[in-house]
Order: structure tokens, then sequence, then C-alpha cells
């Protein structure tokens, strides 16, 4: 939901046919407790976009500086976090994501951490999972 990520996910994923659900937090906005129904919400729609899409990979794209992992959203995290703690609970919430995914839908997963840019021209992806 964050603009700053917009044209440059638009352009990255061009030419590729994909559903783009947003959600404060990424895979944090699915698994966490506090408003259980979002992770209904994005479940119910991950499973009729395979159905009417036959989509095959789930990507969850996380950014650093995120607010809903901060002390104004779910609190995982307090305000200006190292990067190491950064990337650790972002790591957490990703592996619960995955764990949660139907296993019946037969989806790749990919999941990346996009370091904020210094301007909206510029992001870099830095792989969750495969990598660790």
């Amino acid at each position: 939901m964050d603009f700053r990520f917009f044209l440059t996910i638009a352009e990255m994923m061009e030419g590729i046919k994909y559903d783009h659900v947003i959600l404060a937090g990424a895979a944090l906005g699915v698994v966490q407790e506090k408003e259980p129904h979002w992770g209904k919400t994005y479940f119910d729609h991950l499973g009729l976009a395979v159905k009417l899409h036959k989509i095959s990979n789930v990507w969850v794209m996380e950014h650093r500086d995120c607010g809903a992992y901060g002390p104004k959203g779910f609190g995982l995290l307090p305000a200006n976090p190292d990067r190491k703690q950064e990337r650790k609970e972002h790591l957490k919430q990703v592996r619960e994501f995955a764990r949660q995914i139907p296993a019946d839908l037969e989806l790749d997963f990919k999941c990346f951490l996009l370091e904020v840019p210094p301007s909206i021209q510029t992001v870099t992806f830095d792989q969750l999972i495969g990598d660790d």
C-alpha cells in the first residue's frame, strides 16, 4: 500500500500476468491475529485467483521501514529498528505466511524485502526465502 513502490513494481512485472492484492504489512497483514478477517479475505481471494486465473505463484513484497510492523501498526518492531532485527522479523512473518498457504493450491512461493528507495525511481529486491 506504500506509494513509493507502485511504479517500480508495475514496471518490474511488465509482461507478466498477475493479480495484485495489497494488505498493510504484506505477509504480516495476512498472519497477524488482531484483524483475523484480513487473512481470511486474502486466502479467499487467493483461492478464487487460482480458480479463475490459474495462478501458480505467490510473490510477497515486504519492504523495510514498514509502518505496519512498527509501534503505530502491530508493534512487532520498534521505531527505527536495526536492519538485522528488521529482516529477521519480516522473515518470521513470511515463513508463517508460507506455512498457511493451503497445500492443495500447489503454489510456488517467493518473498522479497524491498529497500526503501531514496527516490521513487530506485527499488532493490532482497529475496527472503530461498537464500537462508
